[in-house]
This record gives structure tokens, C-alpha cells and sequence, in this order.
């Protein structure tokens, strides 16, 4: 079967299982209807969720021929994050955290499971359409750029990120650090919940700039991945950032750009074969399961070796600590639960509103006169003013889906996961510019799996400032390079 006919044959078999889940998951909210709830409705809907999961990652898999693979890496992580509580109970697992099924009913968790089943049906639909026949998903190139000019570009523009962003988003980290040390987690944010940030327009400038920080170190890893006396050091700042983020209690970012960097070196350094991956699979498993350790440390007053290892020995030892870790990362889940309570019946749909502001929030307000579309679409604000919550819940992309469409907004996740699985794969255009995309991918994948739990607000602006701007001040610098030395 060559690729075209694959395409055709896995969309056409991915179009029949989101009816089909559309269909089930319709017979299971009527049966809920009729008076008939109990836990057999929870755990088959649930049971629909992971087969569209694991359909997903199967087709992906044969139509790319790839397993390791920015898009299954980032369906993975998007699912655990929105549908992690519904998996464990698949199996008969009851998370003994704060579990969301104590909190809602059946209807509204049943619900929630169905359209979130739907949403991931509908991206993996997007994804397959955005596959070409030349589509290169993550291809390994474990070679050097040859193209001088290209070459340049990518120093010209790493270093220019890196030194205008390295101070700021490094004393930034060293400083939530030394405060999440001595005064716990929760001194980071504001009494509403909201991060400590400054209103000011320097304020607002340092937090732009320290956006680029993490671009900055994959894109001169690529430049130096020849010369260990450069790529060894930005390969040691890479993990101090993540060792930094968990000793703040931000697991969100620290494991993002852990996983990415990950996949960078796979694709990039040392692919992971034989015993590498075999560590490979036990240290994720590992780091899953002590993710319940970092949080619980997080909130301790005080933090040193000790109490960590106190920590780690009782969850390990009490509970299964990768189902607490599944367990609490599908909280995530909340959102969506408290968007379908509070809308269509307390609020209107949006239509699209929130989509249209967080493009237009890419915009820098100063341009505008001070206005920023970003008030409109920062729905995690919203969700948490709504609720009069001390902290935020975070947000997700099912939530603003439906907060905009209602169960109609499930077919908008077809367009995003097109985006989405575009920006995970590259076209193949010689062995220099594959080695650029890859590291253009791995930016995006940690930026869209630190956005997961969040609105399209974020996704927008780190995809345009972090990946679309460095690419095209790359080629600009490349062409003028190029057009210079012909002009000779």
C-alpha cells in the first residue's frame, strides 16, 4: 500500500471511528437520561477514549513508520492531562487523590468523557490530513549543517537570543527557586492566585524576552552539536533550568522541556537503540512516578535532601506512584467540567471570540495603543474569577473548544490537530534544513505540551515568537548572506 492509498485508508478508518464515538457516546448520555447511571456508563465511555487513543497512536505509527514521534509524544501527554482520571478507572483504579468523581456527578463526568473522546478522535482526523506524500515526521539526521550560511544564520540568531534573554530568564529561575525554597510554592503567586508579574511596560518587556531563552539553546546546539566545548555547557544549562523549575514546584515547564530535549537528542545526538531505549522506557516510567514526589515537596515548608527522600519513600511504598502521577495530572480534566456547567445556562457561547483574540494578542499592545486582545482570551483568569478561586485551574483545549461551539466545537479540534501535526513534521528538503526543522520541533513540542493545560492564548503567541520568528529571522539573515556573496 504506497502513502497515498495509506492516507486515504486510515482517514477514512478514522472518520468511521469518530462516528462511531459520536454514535456511543450519544446511546451512552441517553441511557444517563433515562435514570440509568452507575459506573458501567463511566467506565465504557472511558473505554472509548482509549481506544481512540490507542487507534491514534497505531495509524500514526504505520502511516509514519515512527514510534518516538513529536505528535504521539504530544496525543499522549494532551490525553493524560484531559482524560487521566477516566483511564485509571478503565482499569478499576480509583486515584485516592483529590478526585474530580467525588466532586461532579455521573452525568457531568460522563459528559466531560464523551466529547474530551470526541476532541482527540476529531486531532487525530486533522493529523492525518495534514500528512503529504513527502512528509518527514521527526526523521533522525545525526549529521552537522554543512551550508556555511545557514550555519551562521543559526549561530547569528542563537547567540542574539541567547544573550538578550539568558540573564533575565535565568534569574528569573534562580530567583522562584530561592523563594519556593524559603517561603513555599504557593508564595509565588498573588493572593487571587495570579503569579507575581509586574504590570509595567519593563515588566511586560522582560517577560517577552525571557521567551526566547529556551529557543536560543536548541538552535546553538544545533550550531555546535560538532564541538562538545560549546554543546556541553548549553546541554548542562538546559538541565539546571529543569532542576531549577521542579525546585519552584513547576512541574509543567520543567517536564516539557525535559521530554523535548529528549527527542532532540534522539533525533539529533544518539538515537535511543537496544539498551538506550530499554533505559529509555524505565527512566520515563521512573520520572512519571516521582512527578506525585515533586509535588508533594513543593508545598513542604522545609525543603532539603532529607525530606525529599522521606517523601519519596513513603509514596513509593504506600501507593502506586505512576497512578497517583496519571491520577493528578487528569485533574486537568476540571475545566472542561466547570465550562459545560456554567455555559450554555449561565453564559453564551463565544463563537469562535477567543480563537480571533488570542491571534490578534500577537499584536505587542504598545502598537495598539495600550489595548491587548489578551484579556479576551485568557480563560484560565477567566474560569478562576468566575469560580471566586484563590488559585487557577489552568485550562485546556476541549474546555475553550466547547466554551466557544459547545459539543459542536469538537470538529473545530480537527483544524488544530491539522495545525498542530503540521508543525510536528517537515517536508523533506535535504539533510541542512531537516537538521534546522528538527530543532524548530523540539521548541515547538515543549512550548505545546507546557500549553496543553492552558488556552490558545499561549499556544499562539509561543508558536509565533519562539518557533515562526527565529525560523524567519534565520532565512532572511541565510538569503541576504547568499544574495551578498553572488552580488561578489
Amino acid at each position: 500500500m504506497n502513502n497515498i492509498n495509506s492516507k486515504v485508508y486510515y482517514a477514512l478508518v478514522q472518520i468511521l471511528i469518530t462516528i462511531l464515538s459520536i454514535f456511543f457516546g450519544w446511546l451512552l448520555l441517553n441511557q444517563g437520561k433515562s435514570g440509568y447511571y452507575d459506573d458501567s456508563l463511566i467506565v465504557v465511555s472511558a473505554w472509548i477514549g482509549n481506544f481512540v487513543l490507542a487507534w491514534n497512536i497505531f495509524s500514526w505509527w504505520r502511516l509514519t513508520k515512527r514510534l518516538l514521534s513529536p505528535y504521539i509524544i504530544f496525543i499522549v501527554t494532551f490525553y493524560f492531562f484531559t482524560f487521566g482520571l477516566p483511564f485509571l478507572r478503565s482499569f478499576g483504579i480509583f486515584y485516592k487523590g483529590d478526585n474530580l468523581y467525588d466532586h461532579f456527578s455521573s452525568e457531568q463526568m460522563l459528559s466531560a468523557q464523551i466529547f474530551t473522546s470526541i476532541c482527540v478522535a476529531f486531532i487525530h482526523i486533522g493529523a492525518i490530513f495534514s500528512l503529504s506524500s513527502n512528509t518527514v515526521d521527526s526523521k533522525p539526521s545525526h549529521f552537522g549543517i554543512n551550508n556555511k550560511h545557514l550555519l551562521k544564520s543559526i549561530k547569528i540568531v542563537g547567540w542574539g537570543l541567547f544573550i538578550g534573554s539568558s540573564y533575565f530568564y535565568l534569574s528569573h529561575a534562580i530567583n522562584n527557586a530561592l523563594i519556593s525554597i524559603q517561603y513555599g510554592y504557593m508564595s509565588l503567586y498573588n493572593y487571587d492566585g495570579s503569579r507575581h508579574v509586574s504590570s509595567s511596560s519593563m515588566g511586560n518587556f522582560v517577560a517577552s524576552i525571557k521567551l526566547f531563552f529556551i529557543p536560543s539553546v536548541f538552535l546553538l546546539l544545533v550550531a555546535y552539536k560538532k564541538k562538545p566545548v560549546i554543546s556541553t555547557p548549553l546541554t548542562a544549562i538546559l538541565i539546571i533550568s529543569v532542576l531549577l523549575g521542579f525546585l519552584s514546584g513547576e512541574r509543567g515547564g520543567s517536564t516539557a522541556l525535559l521530554i523535548s530535549y529528549v527527542w532532540f537528542r534522539h533525533v539529533q545526538i544518539k538515537p535511543f537503540k537496544g539498551h538506550r531505549k530499554v533505559f529509555m522506557v524505565v527512566g520515563g516510567f521512573f520520572f512519571v512516578s516521582i512527578l506525585p514526589v515533586i509535588g508533594q515537596f513543593r508545598i513542604e515548608k522545609t525543603k532539603n535532601a532529607s525530606v525529599f527522600l522521606e517523601i519519596l519513600i513513603k509514596k513509593f511504598t504506600s501507593e502506586n506512584p505512576l497512578f497517583t502521577a496519571i491520577g493528578s495530572l487528569g485533574g486537568s480534566m476540571q475545566p472542561l467540567l466547570e465550562v459545560m456547567r456554567l455555559i450554555p445556562d449561565f453564559y453564551s457561547f463565544q463563537y469562535g471570540e477567543t480563537y480571533f483574540s488570542s491571534v490578534m494578542a500577537i499584536i505587542p499592545s504598545f502598537l495598539m495603543g495600550g489595548f491587548s486582545f489578551s484579556d479576551n482570551a485568557a480563560l484560565a483568569e477567566w474560569l478562576m474569577n468566575i469560580l471566586n478561586l484563590n488559585y487557577g485551574l489552568g485550562f485546556s483545549l476541549p474546555a475553550e473548544t466547547y466554551y466557544n461551539f459547545g459539543w459542536f466545537g469538537a470538529g473545530i479540534m480537527g483544524i488544530i490537530g491539522f495545525v498542530f501535526a503540521k508543525a510536528f513534521t517537515t517536508r523533506y528538503q535535504g539533510n541542512d534544513k531537516l537538521v534546522l526543522k528538527n530543532a524548530l520541533i523540539s521548541i515547538a513540542l515543549y512550548y505545546l505540551i507546557m500549553t496543553s493545560r492552558d488556552s490558545m492564548l499561549f499556544v499562539f503567541r509561543y508558536m509565533f515568537y519562539c518557533v515562526i520568528i527565529p525560523y524567519v529571522l534565520i532565512v532572511l539573515i541565510t538569503s541576504i548572506q547568499s544574495k551578498g556573496r553572488r552580488g561578489d
